[in-house]
């Protein structure tokens, strides 16, 4: 360590972002907490506990500039999505690795990021952005003559306000309806909208690590989708795969070749893509670690890990190889609540059921005891998680089953 600079930034350390600073500090490096803005929702920065981190405390962006010393600065790390416009101009003012904010669009906005596929010779996906709700008429003309849709707002996550629309007619309703202005998962207002043509195919997600060294793919996954509750775009489950598997090889390039035109050239890249019957296409990325329980998975699954491979980039050390390799199946098992009035009742004897689980690994509910539960349409409606690492997909397969029964069987009215 260089101890002259021995401060490392986390920008929003929220969701996975929090797992940085203990392996930082742990390397004798002091972390520092920083908010990028007064917007971010409650529900981050409450959950935020401040452990490693200097003080325990949240700084603005004003107090970072005023106390911290440019000269100690090792590196600035984008906590979470919500962080990384502000992680890139910090990396700039404090002279550290980084991303150039100049090109920060094609990370940060979804339509400019299928745009700059497209203008590199990319496969992307054909999107019409609305910035108004006059906009409708324009849109349906720039559209052909397809069937199939996606509407999403520009500017949020977590497939908070994702719709897949089935005919013209049902398309000129649902953008008569859009929420304008609606405060988002992001915390933020919809200021835009997008409209895609529909992409059927297997989803995947493709992590990987940008240095001056080259690029590491530390993990691929591929997502389990279904249609609940009125909505395509349940999450079921998340199945991670051997990145070295040649079947997967078209893949992995593509996803290399998007992540230099997007020009992510240092740090983690979190791309979720479909394999469609022309080929792999993005549907989007970020430059920020994979969110949610994922990383912590990761470090029962590969070698090296994802978590373990940002650390060394943000410091200044190369990649040991090309891909991590895969040592343990795992998986995500995402819960579904389908039952209109259901409540998550604390249940001793089933939570202790789950963690005999063999394959069990962690448990993460997002609704308190006693608690109403929307019916699950999306991420945000999600009523918990739980991660699984086993020797065989068999296994994987047993014990889902098991988790879901132990589920049903928490809900009362």
């Amino acid at each position: 360590m260089n101890p002259a600079r021995d401060i490392v930034i986390i920008v929003d350390p929220f969701s996975t972002g929090a797992l940085y600073a203990p392996l930082f500090r742990a390397r004798g490096y002091r972390c520092y907490a920083v908010l990028s803005s007064s917007s971010v929702p409650a529900r981050f920065v409450d959950g935020f506990s401040g452990h490693a981190f200097e003080g325990r405390e949240l700084l603005s962006l004003a107090e970072c500039l005023k106390v911290i010393p440019a000269a100690r600065v090792r590196a600035v790390v984008a906590g979470s999505e919500l962080g990384v416009e502000a992680a890139e101009r910090l990396a700039l003012h404090f002279g550290v690795a980084g991303n150039d904010p100049a090109t920060l669009a094609w990370r940060r906005d979804k339509f400019e990021m299928q745009q700059r596929l497209a203008a590199t010779g990319l496969r992307s996906i054909p999107t019409v952005k609305l910035s108004e709700a006059g906009d409708t008429q324009q849109a349906l003309a720039q559209l052909g003559q397809g069937e199939r849709f996606v509407i999403k707002p520009n500017n949020s996550f977590m497939t908070d306000g994702v719709e897949f629309i089935e005919g013209r007619q049902a398309l000129e309703q649902a953008l008569r309806w859009l929420e304008w202005g609606r405060i988002n998962a992001l915390g933020v207002r919809n200021s835009g909208y997008l409209v895609q043509a529909f992409v059927s195919g297997p989803e995947y997600v493709v992590d990987l690590v940008a240095s001056a060294a080259g690029t590491l793919v530390v993990g691929l996954s591929r997502y389990r989708k279904a249609e609940h509750n009125g909505s395509r775009f349940v999450y079921e489950g998340l199945e991670v795969l051997d990145p070295r598997d040649e079947r997967f090889a078209d893949l992995i390039a593509y996803a290399r070749a998007c992540s230099k035109a997007l020009e992510i050239g240092f740090g983690p890249v979190h791309m979720e893509l479909l394999d469609s019957a022309d080929g792999p296409v993005m549907i989007e990325v970020g430059a920020r670690l994979h969110g949610g329980v994922a990383p912590s998975l990761f470090q029962e699954c590969y070698a090296p890990d994802l978590l373990s491979v940002a650390v060394e980039a943000y410091l200044g050390f190369e990649p040991a190889s090309a891909a991590s390799r895969l040592i343990r199946p795992g998986r995500i098992v995402f819960l579904i609540n389908r039952r209109l009035g259901a409540r998550l009742a604390r249940d001793e004897q089933r939570l202790a059921a789950l963690q005999a689980i063999p394959s069990f690994r962690g448990f993460k509910p997002f609704a308190e005891p006693d608690e109403a539960l929307p019916l699950t349409r999306d991420l945000a409606s999600c009523p918990g998680i739980v991660w699984l690492a086993a020797a065989g997909e068999e296994e994987l397969d047993r014990d889902e089953r098991q988790v879901r029964q132990l589920f049903e069987g928490c809900l009362g009215e």
